[in-house]
């Protein structure tokens, strides 16, 4: 029987490389952590904006509701008053019947037609060119552009539109459900500017 070769060890990592490895396994730790943090940041900051928004929208407005005041200015100097917003979308499957109310309603002059194309970044020269295409061919097809229309209502726009509305003195036809339209009282403080 022959005798075995001793077995050579395995070549040693170099202490370069473990450092190297040991530092990565520190990041990913690291990475982990922060992650998690985040996440659960995120978790918090939903958290606070919801009770601020139900504070805003709810306690502040209601209290001053009940002493009867529009507004005040406290010790510190802070003003709080309330003021009328309205939240609002038009979705995707409200929009045809949304759009039809408005032009029904001598409103359709607030929807917005536009014309979208879109181009690759190599394509840059023919996108110059696209304005002459639109004004000397009916069918843009034919050159390899397919032009998306679309309409829509601004959201700025929207809000304005349904607030100046619901100022006016609600009226018994506008269907705040087609705009998804929550109107609210907020109460707005102003901070003193700062001694100097």
């Amino acid at each position: 029987m022959r005798p075995k070769p001793p077995v050579k060890p395995a070549d040693p990592v170099p202490a370069i490389r473990t450092d190297k490895l040991a530092q990565l396994r520190l990041l990913v730790d690291l990475l982990d952590r922060e992650l998690e943090a985040a996440d659960s940041a995120e978790k918090i900051s939903k958290l606070a904006a919801a009770r601020a928004r139900a504070i805003s929208e709810e306690d502040i407005p209601e209290l001053l509701a009940e002493l009867e005041l529009a507004g005040i200015t406290l010790e510190d100097g802070s003003k709080v008053a309330v003021k009328s917003e309205v939240y609002a979308s038009i979705s995707e499957d409200r929009k045809d019947r949304a759009f039809e109310w408005l032009e029904k309603n001598g409103f359709g002059d607030i929807i917005r037609t536009s014309i979208a194309l879109s181009f690759a970044p190599a394509d840059s020269e023919l996108c110059g060119k696209v304005f002459d295409l639109l004004a000397k061919r009916k069918d843009l097809a034919k050159a390899g552009i397919v032009p998306e229309l679309s309409r829509g209502v601004h959201a700025g726009t929207l809000k304005a539109f349904l607030r100046e509305r619901l100022e006016a003195g609600t009226p018994k036809d506008l269907p705040l459900d087609l705009f998804a339209a929550r109107p609210v009282k907020v109460a707005k403080i102003t901070k003193p500017k700062p001694k100097r």
